[in-house]
């Protein structure tokens, strides 16, 4: 008799183990299905994300180039610009490309500075042209690798574009070509020791 009951009173034990154990195993599922709902919920929002992320980037590549190769185009005919992105450690980089004619070059190295010029105050106008920020860039001596052969026809487009994108640009300049598209000029000068200012 005493072994039936020890029988029973080791069921009864069992039986209640076996019972937390179905429970939790059914705990267990039910968070499984939950983490793998989850994770596909997380893949598909990735999904989408990069896909922005993609239209994005094309969008504002169109705009980027669109600005500097106009700039660019008239000014150094012979030159076109590119802009590409690339993932690196999770992250885009965005490549900028110069080309002449076909070959890849780099600007530094050519047409005196001049080129570089030109893309520099092109790419300032169209990163600004994308901001939230007030519609004023302030530029220094941005031409100065300029020739005077080829500040004229930087200093119409140049113009044109900072208009077209409703950007007011101040900047310092000894170039004629740009204070003549310039809405208004000031001349400034040494005079000992004070700087004098007079509106052309």
């Amino acid at each position: 008799m005493n072994n039936i009951s020890k029988y029973k009173d080791f069921t009864t034990r069992k039986l209640g183990e076996r019972s937390l154990l179905q429970k939790q195993l059914a705990e267990a599922q039910e968070h499984h299905t939950y983490l793998k709902t989850r994770a596909l919920s997380i893949i598909e929002a990735q999904t989408i994300i990069q896909k922005i992320a993609v239209e994005t980037q094309t969008q504002l590549r169109f705009k980027i180039e669109d600005i500097v190769n106009k700039i660019l185009e008239t000014t150094f005919p012979e030159y076109s610009f590119e802009l590409e992105y690339e993932v690196k450690r999770g992250k885009s980089e965005a490549n900028l490309k110069f080309y002449k004619g076909t070959h890849q070059v780099d600007p530094m190295e050519n047409d005196g500075g001049g080129v570089c010029d030109c893309a520099c105050v092109a790419l300032r106008l169209a990163i600004w042209s994308l901001s939230d920020t007030r519609p004023i860039l302030i530029l220094d001596e941005a031409t100065k690798h300029l020739s005077a052969k080829d500040a004229p026809r930087f200093a119409a487009v140049f113009s044109t574009i900072a208009n077209e994108l409703g950007i007011q640009v101040i900047m310092p300049t000894h170039s004629d070509a740009i204070r003549e598209v310039a809405d208004t000029c000031y001349d400034v000068w040494l005079k000992g020791q004070v700087s004098c200012v007079q509106k052309q």
